[in-house]
């Protein structure tokens, strides 16, 4: 997929500038299952929470020794509208509009689902 606000820059690189692999820990060929489910889950309202193993690769820059594989459950922050919508008026009216509430997510990765 092209990165249209930054050419040549994979999506999903929180840096434009970043070293090639600086934060890959899993193997890559195993992210595109994970991001279906998630998106699924997305698309049918649901909170988006994946259960997964996966292999961990070589990075030299943090240290880390591939070879092995690690459970994670991954938590995606997204909003539900149905859960908001289950809350009081009085709640809903003071609230951000993108729950879980923390704007500081909003801008910081290039995901889209």
């Amino acid at each position: 997929q092209v990165n249209k606000v930054y050419p040549g820059v994979l999506p999903g690189a929180p840096y434009p500038m970043i070293q090639k692999d600086y934060l890959k820990v899993f193997e890559p060929s195993e992210f595109p299952p994970l991001w279906k489910k998630a998106k699924e889950l997305v698309r049918a309202r649901k909170p988006v929470v994946v259960r997964g193993n996966y292999t961990v690769v070589d990075n030299e820059h943090f240290g880390i020794t591939g070879g092995w594989k690690v459970e994670i459950v991954w938590a995606f922050q997204t909003p539900i509208p149905e859960w908001t919508l289950a809350l009081p008026n009085s709640t809903r009216s003071v609230m951000d509009p993108f729950v879980p509430n923390v704007k500081a997510v909003k801008g910081l990765h290039k995901l889209d689902m």
